[in-house]
């Protein structure tokens, strides 16, 4: 009678919640207070309700501007283009980019650049949605910096969201 009470009131929630009360209470041979079943099933409630709000590589997809020096434009298909700004001309390089998740991490690296040989490295970290410190760039994955110190990343903002 109690279970079928119980999950006609709580039905919205997963059964494990449900089950771990409800064990609880036979277990510990004792009613447990109302008070405590509806705070323990309003944390868990919450607790399954929470989203991760970190952003992904979709989220890299876009127009990028750092203080006038470059323009890069990450592409869905894993394509990108970097417009490095002279005063005399500029220069467009093109090519692919690959994104890794690692830990606390995020890699990226850019490979098959036209008039450029070997791939580059770096790390990078969303500050925002619309703000990315990047680290400079290494031709080597192994001198690839491993952490964000001082003079040694750039701020770069979205100017273009798709």
């Amino acid at each position: 009678m109690i279970r079928n009470s119980f999950h006609e009131l709580f039905s919205f929630l997963p059964w494990n919640s449900i089950n771990l009360i409800l064990y609880c209470s036979i277990l510990l041979k004792k009613t447990i207070p109302l008070k405590l079943i509806l705070i323990l099933l309003f944390f868990s409630l919450f607790s399954c309700s929470t989203t991760n709000n970190v952003p992904n590589v979709a989220d890299l997809v876009g127009t990028w501007h750092a203080h006038n020096n470059f323009v890069i434009t990450f592409k869905s298909n894993n394509k990108f283009d970097i417009t490095f700004i002279n005063k005399e001309n500029n220069k467009i390089f093109n090519g692919f980019y690959f994104v890794d998740n690692l830990n606390f991490l995020q890699t990226i690296t850019l490979k098959k650049i036209n008039k450029f040989e070997g791939p580059l490295h770096s790390i990078f970290k969303f500050v925002d949605l619309n703000t990315i410190k990047i680290s400079k760039f290494s031709k080597h994955l192994k001198t690839r910096p491993i952490s964000f110190e001082k003079n040694n990343y750039l701020i770069i903002k979205r100017s273009i969201i798709p």
